[in-house]
């Protein structure tokens, strides 16, 4: 963001800069009140922060000149002052100032210099989707917001809107209350409250030339974020809908970033399949599934054989670069419904739901097959698999499931390697 700097005095331009830089803010420096105006002439900043002492001009005069001038009118103005007496406030306040800045306190001058990009917020660009069935109203409102530097989208119909809403992304939705069509406004909103997730936290603005409380409190219940009346102040209009563009983005950025530690939480760094922690996290839920819907489910364990030897020959970095291959292998015996993860140093899980023991052991012998002919950087590697399914009937937990499969892995590891079993045979898959 773009923010003039007009102050003389060099030291005092430094402590300016260090905490507009870190911020990210990006800082042009002016020492008068003549530079500045010829700055704003040249171009026109996001922000304008003046000291009270230009050396040729005052801030008073300075705000005369580039208003008669017509500079930047719509650009907040920030004034930087050692006077803090209330005369003096109340004449910055009238004159135009935006905000007053003590030089004296610094921790208050880089929380108010924060407070900037805060008010940046008022001239943000948003996607707006607008539902008004009456033309005229439609025209104006449509012009505001066009004006606000928004992208609007004008239907006249909830089922218009519905649509709109399903192929496109919106920062905001507003709605008169009464439409053409056979849904009403608050149809609508009931509709996008009881949609995806997408739908549901999308912010709703409504309008409605009824203002009475009891129908305001209403719409608010079903499911609509704000609520105003027409006719409307264009301010009081504006504030709302930048108040829930704000909003929405805020938790935009929140899930965002809930969702990437979650994944990360989930993620095994070196495979990039489920960790340990993902793998106990979903597992009950799956047999649970299974047992109250009587389907099959099943689990192979997969152990690479002998790893330690290829750590101890080729190191642990070409090591590593075999788990990484292995786990790409895994992936592609895999359907969209398994749930595959490493648990841990050399061993592998996969749960096959809605699939049987003997599919379950096809799955695994093609699966032991194509690693056996990977060679993973030129390494010979095979692995020995462990089967089992649940039993429904017993209401087992993953745990018993788990503890079958481990036993049958045992048993190949201790007949030879490079074999599938399933538990209760002790048969070799050949």
């Amino acid at each position: 963001m773009r923010t003039l700097v007009a102050e003389p005095s060099k030291t005092y331009r430094n402590i300016i800069r260090n905490i507009l830089e870190e911020d990210g803010l990006d800082p042009v420096f002016v020492e008068n009140g003549k530079e500045a105006i010829e700055s704003l002439k040249i171009d026109c900043p996001d922000i304008i922060l003046v000291s009270h002492q230009l050396g040729d001009i005052d801030s008073f005069e300075f705000i005369r000149l580039i208003n008669n001038q017509g500079l930047c009118l719509d650009s907040p103005k920030f004034l930087i002052t050692s006077n803090n007496s209330l005369e003096f406030r109340r004449k910055c306040y009238d004159i135009g100032y935006t905000e007053i800045l003590l030089k004296s306190d610094i921790g208050a001058l880089q929380v108010s210099c924060r407070s900037m990009l805060q008010y940046k917020s008022c001239f943000i660009k948003a996607n707006i989707l607008y539902v008004e069935d009456v033309a005229s109203t439609a025209a104006y409102t449509s012009n505001l917001m066009t004006n606000y530097g928004w992208n609007v989208d004008h239907v006249e119909t909830a089922e218009e809107a519905l649509s709109n809403v399903k192929q496109s992304d919106y920062d905001l939705l507003i709605t008169d209350l009464i439409l053409a069509g056979k849904l009403s406004g608050i149809n609508l909103i009931e509709e996008l409250r009881a949609g995806s997730s997408r739908e549901r936290s999308l912010p709703i603005l409504a309008l409605s030339g009824w203002n009475d409380l009891l129908r305001q409190v209403y719409v608010l219940q079903r499911g609509a974020s704000d609520f105003i009346s027409k006719p409307f102040q264009e301010n009081d209009f504006k504030a709302r809908a930048i108040n829930l563009i704000h909003n929405k983005r805020k938790n935009d950025q929140h899930d965002k970033a809930k969702s990437y530690l979650k994944h990360k939480a989930h993620t095994d760094a070196l495979t990039t399949l489920c960790n340990r922690h993902c793998i106990l996290e979903y597992s009950e839920k799956l047999c649970k599934d299974a047992t109250e819907t009587d389907v099959p489910l099943s689990l192979l364990i997969i152990d690479l054989d002998f790893f330690k030897k290829i750590n101890d020959s080729f190191g642990h970095s070409q090591g590593d670069k075999v788990l990484h291959e292995v786990a790409g292998q895994l992936k592609s015996h895999s359907r969209d419904t398994d749930l595959i993860g490493r648990w841990g140093g050399e061993e592998f899980l996969i749960i096959l739901p809605h699939c049987d023991l003997e599919i379950a052991v096809e799955r695994a012998e093609k699966l032991r097959m194509d690693i056996e002919t990977l060679k993973p950087h030129n390494i010979p590697v095979t692995v020995s698999i462990g089967v089992s399914t649940l039993i429904t009937e017993n209401n087992e937990s993953f745990d018993e499931l788990l503890r079958r499969a481990d036993k049958a892995l045992y048993e190949a590891k201790e007949s030879g390697r490079n074999k599938v079993v399933k538990f209760n045979t002790s048969a070799e898959i050949k």
